[in-house]
């Protein structure tokens, strides 16, 4: 500010000396043309001229220095006002000028500063990074600088700066020093670090809801499997001790629980979907019995409301590229749905070819129909047609909502017409490909299975490695009744050492166990050589299968374990023997060799375990049990490997199912022992990932039957016993 003055009046006083040398110039040229013409002027003439020409140069000289004068005003009460500090340094960065608003900003006189470093008022912190940046701004070799900088006010206080500078040169374009501003952008720091602190907070959120979904899913899911698979024994043996009463009851008990499963499926789904977790798993599958299974499992639905259920086929293409678990869901929801609200009518479901290489799905009812109005909200999660519907009818008001959801995350839709008292038309349209790339599958696009070999006489071993005793119990029950030798381990370690040691045909693996998960047992089962060949099912929560498979999962079950889906995931890995329960002794095929298997059981809950036990006993397979990975291990050890299949849980304390699996996988014979995973895990797509190549099958807890079980476990022994056997040969 100084400078410009000094510079000012330099300037103005420049002009005065050129007006006067034009004067002079003016009075010599006057004088020689008086000389000339010899006509001479007065001297007092002469004199009068020049008092003119003085006086003009004075009034110039008052208007220029008024002219001045408000020019220095003008910037004073800028200088003085200015919301940002204006400051000057000179050539060693000594401050030569503060503004007003420095003091203003941070209570600090300006006096204190003049002729210090002006980067000895910046925040301790901040110096290097101002050194940093002022150093080549100082060398010239940026025409200017800006930094945002923190300063320390006189109480101690913080300010965050935006500091603007500029070189100050002379006439002759040489550095002097600089002047700059700073601005206070405190407040908007404090916005962008409040918009930072919240994007956190609702990542954290988010990590929290995904971590809640989780332990949900094991803690809502294992007690049901425990319930539902009890109660599937109780069933058995109730009607085969005649108590036909009793076995009602017990089925009242399962349909209850499977029925308390979906519902607790659909809460979880829409909280994934909510939480961007849902994933798609595409693959190529025939939809003809696909179709035929979801009509079987909702005809009973349908009948107990006297409807009649038909089908109409009219498409041309046998295979369809989609998610087979969230297909099944939508056809089975849409249908339930239509049964629940029609009486004594028709149900219909047409397959035909749509346009755009699409299938469409049209399900027809002649219910009791909608309204218009009642269209506009069908789709909401959690709303039914209205309050009424609900006490009526009962549900969560979910299912239509995930339908929709699954549709749309496939490529396609779902579309509703009605009239009440008319019925109601939902019409799924889906592509015949899929629009998400399925990793891990093989060129066809599904996950390689090997055909089911025939029965063998020889008892099937199959290795059970679930932290879950209920699970154990139920799963080495359920496999025993089909013949299958049964082991337990209570987790991954316990079960990579059973294993190891029983060398089992097939192993059923758990995803969330504690300490050593599925994933770790299956990447140990799969890495050892003892092991690698053994083939896996996973027990999982969750129903998408594809993380198994890539881990080596020879298959899936979803949990809860239903005896029925876990015995025909077993079954196709390792079949029963020729005569389930048969003993040496009456064995037709081959008298003296056996028919039960010996399953290892890797599962921490004892009423699992127990009920598994109790379901392969009464098959005549031996059940050995672990209630870790460590103690599935060493289970394995003890009987050098020697089981026919492990069934392993994934969440098991000490060594989890993962854990047991990578150790099942370092030992060469233990690897090739088939692996069932048994979970109530709600497997996430890097989990799912993981299990892919490591085990047989993946079963949620209590949603696989107890026939299920232990078709899946004799399928995968003697699957494994097969292929054992072929080597052999060779």
């Amino acid at each position: 500010m100084k400078a410009d003055q000094e510079h000012r009046i330099r300037e103005l006083e420049a002009e005065l000396e050129r007006k006067d040398r034009i004067i002079a110039a003016l009075m010599r040229r006057v004088e020689r043309a008086v000389d000339d013409a010899g006509d001479s002027f007065s001297l007092f003439e002469r004199n009068a001229a020049l008092e003119s020409t003085a006086r003009e140069r004075m009034v110039q000289l008052e208007q220029a220095n008024h002219r001045l004068t408000d020019s220095e005003e003008r910037l004073r009460r800028v200088f003085d006002n200015v919301q940002e500090i204006l400051f000057e340094t000179d050539g060693e960065r000594r401050i030569v000028m503060l503004n007003p608003a420095w003091e203003r900003i941070t209570g600090i006189p300006a006096a204190r500063c003049l002729g210090r470093d002006w980067i000895e008022i910046l925040h301790s912190e901040d110096r290097d990074k101002g050194l940093a940046r002022c150093a080549p701004f100082m060398e010239g070799s940026t025409a200017d600088c800006a930094e945002t900088l923190r300063i320390t006010c006189e109480d101690g206080s913080v300010r965050w700066m935006d500091v603007r500078m500029a070189r100050s040169t002379d006439r002759d374009g040489n550095t002097v020093g600089t002047i700059g501003t700073m601005a206070d952008v405190t407040r908007q720091h404090e916005a962008v670090e409040q918009i930072r602190q919240a994007r956190e907070a609702a990542e954290a959120a988010n990590q929290a809801k995904s971590a809640f979904l989780a332990n949900m899913s094991h803690e809502l899911r294992t007690p049901l499997n425990a319930i539902i698979g009890y109660a599937e024994i109780l069933s058995e043996e109730a009607g085969d001790a005649g108590v036909g009463e009793l076995a009602g009851d017990a089925d009242k008990i399962i349909s209850a629980g499977r029925h308390l499963l979906s519902l607790i499926n659909d809460i979880l789904d829409i909280s994934k979907i909510e939480a961007g977790r849902m994933d798609l798993y595409l693959e190529d599958f025939s939809l003809a019995p696909e179709i035929d299974q979801v009509l079987a499992t909702v005809r009973p639905l349908v009948e107990s409301r006297g409807n009649e259920l038909r089908l109409e086929n009219g498409t041309r293409h046998e295979t369809i590229h989609a998610d087979l678990t969230k297909l099944r869901q939508i056809l089975f929801n849409l249908l339930s749905n239509a049964a629940k609200f029609t009486d004594h009518g028709e149900i219909r479901l047409a397959v035909r070819d749509g346009e755009d290489a699409a299938l469409e799905f049209e399900i027809r009812d002649t219910g009791i129909g909608i309204t218009e109005e009642q269209l506009a909200r069908l789709f909401q999660p959690f709303t039914q047609a209205d309050a009424s519907t609900t006490r009526k009818y009962g549900g969560t008001g979910l299912g239509l909502s995930l339908s929709r959801h699954f549709a749309r995350m496939m490529g396609g839709d779902i579309e509703v017409s009605s009239e009440p008292g008319e019925g109601s038309t939902f019409v799924v349209r889906l592509p015949l490909q899929g629009e998400v790339p399925d990793a891990g599958r093989d060129a066809s696009g599904s996950a390689a299975v090997a055909p089911p070999s025939a029965r063998s006489c020889r008892p099937g071993h199959v290795l059970v490695i679930d932290d879950d005793a209920s699970v154990r119990d139920l799963i080495r029950r359920s496999l025993a009744t089909e013949g299958y030798e049964v082991t337990l381990a209570t987790g991954g370690e316990e079960g990579l050492r059973l294993a190891r040691e029983q060398r089992p045909d097939l192993i059923t693996l758990d995803v969330m166990m504690p300490a050593m998960d599925g994933w770790a047992v299956m990447t140990a089962l799969k890495n050892d050589p003892d092991t690698r060949d053994i083939p896996v099912i996973m027990l999982s929560m969750l129903r998408d299968r594809d993380m198994g498979f890539m881990l080596g999962a020879a298959d899936y079950v979803t949990k809860p374990v239903e005896r029925h889906y876990l015995l025909e995931a077993v079954g196709r890995q390792m079949p029963p023997p020729c005569a389930w329960g048969a003993t040496p002794e009456t064995c037709e095929r081959s008298p003296g060799c056996g028919c039960t298997c010996t399953v290892l059981v890797v599962e921490d809950d004892a009423e699992t375990r127990e009920m598994i036990r109790r379901q392969l006993d009464c098959e005549g397979s031996r059940v050995i049990e672990a209630e870790d990975g460590q103690a599935g291990l060493r289970r394995l050890e003890e009987r050098d490997g020697r089981v026919d299949l492990i069934l392993l849980d994934l969440m098991l304390p000490g060594m989890d199912g993962f854990a047991f699996l990578d150790q099942l996988q370092r030992h060469e014979r233990w690897g090739e022992i088939p692996v069932l995973v048994l979970t109530a895990r709600d497997l996430s797509a890097a989990e799912r990932g993981r299990l892919l190549e490591r085990v047989e099958d993946i079963f949620q807890k209590g949603a696989v039957s107890r026939d299920d079980l232990l078709a899946a476990i004799h399928s995968h022994v003697d699957r494994h016993a097969s292929a054992s056997n072929t080597d052999l040969g060779q």
